[in-house]
């Protein structure tokens, strides 16, 4: 069964995209699911050299820089786009991003969506065009809403990257590639709020939340460009309504496809975390620091600091105290450790401290927080946790 599926999407893709293309773009996506940016970029500028008219190579390689930017920042985490205050203004989720790089970004993606067009105005129902378009506009979307958080620009740069993958979808229905985006809209006006759903009708989305999960699990597994963006979409999506067991479903496999990927095994952690499994939550974490330390699987790129935190927080779910104070104490004297990490570890041990009921130890704590620059929303936490001793929710 699951054969002749696959076999249905080779020969849609056959039929209507090029082989090149969706060849070029299917390897710069495991690189950029590998955490191999570098390996990314170059396929991303070969394929630019030997084909400079395909707007392919351009919007992958704006794709692929914008990956590379949040994987530096160790911001493309599940955590982080799980929580409810991600889409509010908390300067916790703002991560300012140097003008140079999206500039850089930009100017590829507008090279790409350029090209598109330009296809497109030779002929309206070329399928390469319009999926590569819409591509552009979600990478639009994306780096407006994780770096810049413009939501207003996000969703009219969303809305041209529905509507070109939408009129792609209706042309060739077997193309299940074309159904990412609107898979996703489908799911998001099915979960806003009534008082604004009208407006979702008003400009053509006509929302189900389980239609949404439905179409993207058919996404994750049938399409050949988009099943790994299907899959962490979906990890999302199960994270935020605390259905943890499909979340770490889609991120299991997403780990067993690509044994690189340390942030997704980080998630497997945090995930374990959410369903009060800090035993397993623990093994995870070790495992990571393991194989950063002997260099497995290229996990020598993560800094040994963050998964110390991580670490601190499951042996503080399972009190066990002294053990939580000392990964946090390794993180603050670690070589990779920077001002976030420190921060983090700061306000950690000043929780643990808060729990074991050592207060003075615990605002102490909290003040070095206060002493480590550029940190407004970490520092606001220790703020309110000096006010008011924290105990766990």
């Amino acid at each position: 069964m699951i054969r002749a599926l696959l076999l249905a999407a080779f020969v849609a893709h056959a039929q209507q995209f090029p082989a090149d293309g969706v060849r070029r773009a299917r390897a710069v996506m495991d690189a950029i699911f590998s955490l191999d940016h570098a390996a990314g970029e170059k396929l991303c500028r070969d394929w630019i050299a030997t084909a400079p008219e395909d707007p392919g190579g351009y919007v992958y390689l704006a794709r692929t820089k914008w990956s590379e930017e949040l994987s530096t920042r160790r911001a493309l985490s599940l955590e982080r786009y799980a929580s409810p205050e991600f889409f509010s203004d908390d300067e916790r989720y703002r991560l300012p991003v140097p003008p140079a790089t999206v500039n850089s970004f930009r100017s590829f993606n507008t090279a790409g969506i350029t090209r598109a067009k330009a296809m497109l105005a030779r002929n309206p129902r070329d399928a390469w065009a319009l999926f590569t378009l819409g591509v552009g506009h979600q990478n639009e979307a994306t780096l407006e809403a994780t770096f810049l958080h413009n939501w207003w620009t996000a969703f009219r740069q969303g809305t041209s990257a529905y509507r070109a993958h939408a009129q792609l979808r209706d042309m060739h229905q077997g193309l299940v590639d074309a159904r990412l985006v609107p898979s996703v809209y489908r799911y998001v006006a099915g979960t806003v709020p009534w008082r604004v759903r009208w407006l979702a009708a008003l400009l053509g989305f006509r929302g189900s939340a389980e239609g949404g999960r439905k179409d993207l699990e058919e996404v994750a597994s049938r399409a050949l460009l988009t099943n790994d963006d299907a899959r962490t979409v979906l990890a999302l999506i199960y994270a935020r309504e605390k259905n943890f067991t499909d979340a770490n479903r889609h991120l299991s496999d997403l780990r067993r496809r690509f044994p690189r990927n340390y942030i997704v095994h980080l998630d497997l952690g945090s995930i374990a975390m959410q369903m009060k499994r800090s035993d397993e939550a623990a093994r995870l974490f070790r495992e990571i620091l393991i194989a950063i330390e002997s260099k497995q699987n290229g996990y020598e790129r993560l800094d040994s600091a963050t998964v110390l935190n991580h670490l601190g927080t499951a042996e503080r779910a399972s009190r066990r105290f002294e053990s939580a104070l000392e990964q946090h104490r390794r993180s603050l004297t670690d070589s990779s450790a920077t001002a976030r990490t420190r921060a983090i570890a700061q306000l950690e041990t000043g929780r643990v401290y808060d729990l074991m009921g050592r207060r003075a130890e615990a605002i102490a704590a909290y003040r070095q927080v206060r002493s480590i620059p550029e940190m407004p929303g970490i520092a606001q936490q220790a703020r309110a946790h000096e006010a008011k001793a924290y105990r766990v929710q």
